[in-house]
């Protein structure tokens, strides 16, 4: 019987087949990952700017002179930005990088107001819209 060399060929070929497709695959699994934490910091923050936006029009429903004052809690890392561009969002970001705009159905009178950690707020129904202010 004669012996055969052809496994021992064979096999450092397939081991370099193999690890050049997992190198290939572990920036793809990284970006994946990173992406998925980026989602969920930007899910966290949305919903903050969708609780101010619930707040904001229970006291446009309301009429005029209605006062409200709730808590806010923004993750850290995170901040609202109101009374940009004509009045009629919220604007979203997450470490200095833009998120999102979560559109309103009145105006918000007043300057620009950034909110970031937990806020107390007091929201007033204006003549001409919302007012936001920090307490």
């Amino acid at each position: 019987m004669i012996p055969s060399r052809k496994g021992v060929i064979s096999m450092p070929i397939k081991l370099m087949v193999a690890f050049l497709m997992i190198a290939l695959m572990v920036p793809t699994v990284i970006s994946t990952v990173d992406s998925i934490n980026e989602s969920i910091e930007d899910n966290s923050i949305i919903d903050s700017a969708y609780e101010l936006r619930s707040l904001m029009s229970k006291v446009n429903s309301r009429g005029p002179n209605f006062i409200l004052q709730a808590e806010l809690s923004i993750p850290e890392g995170g901040y609202l930005v109101i009374g940009e561009g004509i009045g009629r969002s919220i604007s979203v970001y997450w470490e200095d990088r833009y998120v999102d705009d979560i559109l309103l159905d009145f105006t918000i009178q007043g300057d620009r107001t950034v909110f970031e950690g937990d806020v107390l707020l007091k929201m007033t129904n204006g003549t001409e819209g919302v007012v936001v202010k920090e307490l």
